[in-house]
């Protein structure tokens, strides 16, 4: 039997907004869709607002509309260029950084807290250098199967599903 989600959800909710839920950053993402799914993940996790940062491309918002769909609207987000990003980031958050390297740390492992910015990478190349010494953390999720890549939309629903289990439940 299939039920109406958004009856589920308004009948089914015992927890409040009561924190500062998390900002998102996407570093320089080549892929429309990816935008689209960042902007929907956010809106589906309340998050306080989206911040991409521009890289080469230049993309039609229609293509970033038709995956976000009523999301498009429902979330505070933005473009912004590499200098400007600093500027928008309130000082009272703490980045964390979702990227497998040499210096992550497991998110299972990790306490994550109110007033976070996850930041996720270009789907090629990932975070930069430049943008790993901007974060408190860096995290990575573990994968057991052969294949070790995981969308960037994926991996910031894992982020924030985390996020929600330590800060609410």
């Amino acid at each position: 039997m299939t039920i109406n989600s958004n009856f589920f959800f308004k009948h089914n909710i015992n927890i409040l907004k009561n924190k500062k839920h998390p900002i998102v950053i996407g570093w320089k993402l080549s892929n429309p869709e990816n935008i689209g799914n960042i902007i929907r993940i956010a809106d589906n996790f309340n998050c306080e607002k989206v911040i991409f940062v521009k890289g080469k491309n230049n993309f039609n918002h229609k293509n970033i509309k038709r995956i976000a769909q009523s999301s498009f609207k429902n979330i505070d987000w933005i473009f912004c260029y590499e200098e400007d990003l600093k500027m928008k980031i309130p000082v009272e958050y703490t980045i964390i950084g979702i990227e497998t390297s040499n210096y992550s740390r497991n998110i299972y492992n990790e306490s994550i807290k109110n007033n976070t910015i996850f930041i996720v990478g270009n789907e090629k190349s990932g975070l930069e250098k430049s943008i790993i010494k901007l974060c408190s953390k860096v995290l990575y999720i573990p994968t057991f199967g052969k294949n070790k890549s995981m969308n960037v939309s994926h991996a910031l629903t894992v982020a924030l599903s985390q996020w929600i289990k330590q800060n609410y439940y």
